[in-house]
């Protein structure tokens, strides 16, 4: 198993060293690298006025990184939370004189788990090993609400599966001090912007994220399902390798429905426009179908209920390691990104762009078939609903019958199974009251995008576990 963990020392005590583990900070405070980690994947800055490590994959250059260490480093109150902001995938762990700061991710794809001891502070990757050093027992309440929270992050991202272990929630730094330990958040999210507006700096990030992580990479596949989001990354990419004179392995799953055989033809019809993409389709009989191959998915300390297609996911990967595959682009999590849920109905009645809410809400009632009033009053019923008042109606909710109407929410709304006794509503009800969420924006359409797209990333990090 691939992870980090570390102590944050309060007061003196020998502490355990991860077996087959590589230190990477010592004194005071330790902090170890255990599992097959990448040479770029642990970057290591040491500077007098403090010690920085990235973990994981910053697409950031070590003159980009310097230059902003040694801007910050110079000032009487350093602020380094703009590391956490460059690019990539990474955790960042910042040791200055005798404080710390543990920063988790922007999209939930990399989290930090810690429990609070009498001498230290343990924080690691996964909780498995802080639970294994405190012998910290499964909370049943815990488990029950992944499942049936799964969608509300905003509770499930605070926490673990056993009692004391706490997690980072994304986009959130735990600082470490002498005296206390708290949580911090290290970016907020802007003003609404345009279409037009956000349309550059959009594809620049797409361009940036593609153009660093193939710098130094020979072999590169991409999944290519005919889909929007795969298929323009594919041909991205494919025209970046060109330039080096380098083909692209172009994977596509064709599906038993004669339904997507569409989707067939247009990534067949997408590789064929590019000279550079060695094209393989897989048959049906090539790889496992939803639901089966589950007793391969790797046992881990976050379930998903949804996870029904690790069983392709796997046999892809395997495929492109196959080719020799040192790079593998997929276009999973595209949806969260480029297509809003129906809640941001509301934000816009909410910015007072009426033209625009009128227009979407007829537009999507023609698209469902219903009566554009319906659409118009639920949006505008939730711009009026404070998020206190929407949990509670949730919780009311779970004593209702299976198929009501969830489109509009500030989050996901609690999914409800046959297999849930009073009891457990009664349990889920109380903890979605009692626990403070955590509000990423304070409007319903940007709070639904953020749990969204951060419980896409949870399942990204656990299908590729």
């Amino acid at each position: 198993m691939k992870f980090f963990c570390g102590f944050y020392m309060k007061r003196k005590q020998s502490v355990p060293i991860p077996k087959e583990s590589e230190t990477i900070l010592t004194g005071k405070h330790k902090l170890y690298v255990c599992g097959d980690w990448k040479e770029h994947e642990v970057q290591v800055f040491d500077f007098p006025f403090g010690k920085f490590v990235f973990l994981g994959e910053c697409l950031a250059t070590k003159h980009e990184i310097e230059k902003i260490l040694l801007r910050e480093g110079s000032k009487e109150s350093p602020h380094y939370h703009s590391l956490a902001h460059l690019p990539g995938n990474f955790n960042l762990i910042v040791l200055a004189a005798d404080e710390m700061f543990l920063y988790s991710d922007m999209s939930a794809l990399r989290p930090i788990y810690y429990s609070n001891q009498e001498n230290y502070v343990i924080f690691a990757s996964t909780s498995l090993p802080i639970q294994q050093l405190i012998e910290a027992p499964l909370e049943s309440d815990r488990v029950i609400m992944s499942f049936i929270c799964a969608g509300m992050t905003e509770f499930t991202h605070q926490i673990s599966l056993f009692q004391g272990i706490n997690r980072v929630p994304p986009i959130t730094a735990l600082h470490l001090s002498p005296c206390q330990h708290r949580l911090v958040r290290y970016w907020q999210p802007k003003l609404v912007m345009t279409l037009e507006e956000a349309t550059i700096p959009f594809r620049q990030g797409i361009m940036q994220s593609i153009h660093r992580r193939l710098h130094n990479v020979e072999r590169v596949s991409a999944e290519v399902s005919g889909g929007l989001d795969s298929t323009t990354l594919a041909l991205v990419v494919a025209d970046k390798l060109q330039e080096r004179h380098r083909n692209l392995i172009g994977l596509t799953l064709k599906s038993p429905s004669p339904h997507e055989a569409e989707d067939v033809n247009l990534a067949v019809e997408a590789c064929q426009s590019r000279n550079n993409i060695d094209h393989l389709l897989l048959e049906p009989h090539e790889y496992p179908l939803p639901y089966e191959s589950m007793d391969e998915v790797p046992l881990t300390d976050e379930p998903i209920v949804f996870l029904t297609t690790y069983g392709w996911i796997y046999s892809l990967l395997e495929r492109a390691r196959l080719f020799g595959s040192e790079l593998h682009i997929s276009g999973d999590g595209g949806d969260n990104v480029l297509v809003a849920s129906y809640t941001y109905l509301t934000d816009l009645c909410r910015f007072k762009k009426l033209g625009s809410f009128l227009k979407h809400t007829y537009g999507w009632s023609r698209v469902k078939y219903e009566s554009p009033w319906k659409w118009i009053w639920r949006a505008y019923k939730l711009r009026t609903t404070p998020y206190t008042q929407w949990i509670q109606d949730q919780v009311a909710l779970l004593y209702k019958e299976p198929n009501r109407d969830d489109r509009f929410g500030w989050s996901g709304s609690p999914v409800l199974t046959s297999w849930l006794t009073k009891d457990i509503k009664r349990s889920v009800g109380e903890r979605l009251v009692e626990q403070r969420p955590l509000l990423y924006s304070d409007t319903p359409g940007m709070q639904n995008f953020f749990t969204s797209l951060f419980l896409t990333g949870q399942s990204e990090n656990l299908s590729n576990a």
